[in-house]
């Protein structure tokens, strides 16, 4: 998956084996970050986690990364994508939705993401993440167009019959296609804020104007009277 990744993102950076702080760190520092690893949803939410190692025997709290730890990072990111299983699950409470790894991130400040909402294949995934980024970076699409349409190319390439496969992959959050220039962004809303200010002006204008002509029509009524 890691691989196919970057064959078809340029400047995508590799990390392998991810380490948690290294995630960590990423969270804090990238725009784009993809973890492709191991979930668990626990009954205890506080419980649930993220695992960056299969051995038993390296399973510890340096290996793995518990929603609760989440909440303790500020995230950067504009897009983080888990292909890990069960990333969105969580025990649901009222008022709050599902306590979910997914949840941690939003919390903490991520714009988007893709996450699981069962247990993902990875033969799925390993095909359908790689078309999405090159249809989110090379195509410019919108992320949700993005996955949308990497997901129709691994149908029509009779991948997959069963959703199983395929639809467990979501997006949340922004869906806003690559920024390549963000340098733009704040003119055009210093523009809007002008706008509506001289519209607001002229708006009070006019009302006080139709108040006078009002005010004006109604004494020479009087006096005529």
């Amino acid at each position: 998956e890691a691989r196919a990744i970057g064959e078809r993102v340029d400047g995508a950076e590799i990390i392998r084996p991810a380490k948690k702080q290294q995630f960590l760190e990423a969270l804090r520092t990238c725009a784009y970050v993809h973890l492709s690893a191991h979930g668990n949803d626990s009954p205890n939410p506080d419980s649930s986690y993220l695992a960056f190692s299969q051995q038993s025997e390296e399973v510890d709290s340096s290996a793995l990364l518990y929603l609760r730890e989440l909440y303790l990072h500020p995230v950067q990111s504009e897009l983080i994508t888990l292909t890990a299983c069960e990333t969105a699950l969580g025990q649901h409470r009222a008022g709050e939705g599902n306590i979910s790894i997914a949840r941690g991130l939003a919390y903490s400040g991520a714009r988007s993401f893709i996450t699981a909402l069962w247990k993902i294949q990875t033969q799925g995934a390993s095909k359908i993440i790689p078309a999405f980024y090159e249809n989110l970076f090379e195509y410019k699409m919108p992320k949700d167009v993005a996955l949308a349409e990497s997901k129709r190319q691994y149908l029509r390439a009779g991948k997959a019959v069963y959703p199983d496969d395929w639809a467990g992959l979501i997006l949340i959050g922004s869906t806003q296609a690559v920024v390549i220039n963000s340098s733009f962004v704040l003119p055009r809303i210093q523009l809007f804020a002008l706008l509506a200010l001289v519209s607001g002006v002229f708006y009070v204008w006019l009302n006080l104007w139709r108040k006078r002509q009002k005010q004006s029509r109604d004494g020479v009524a009087v006096e005529n009277g």
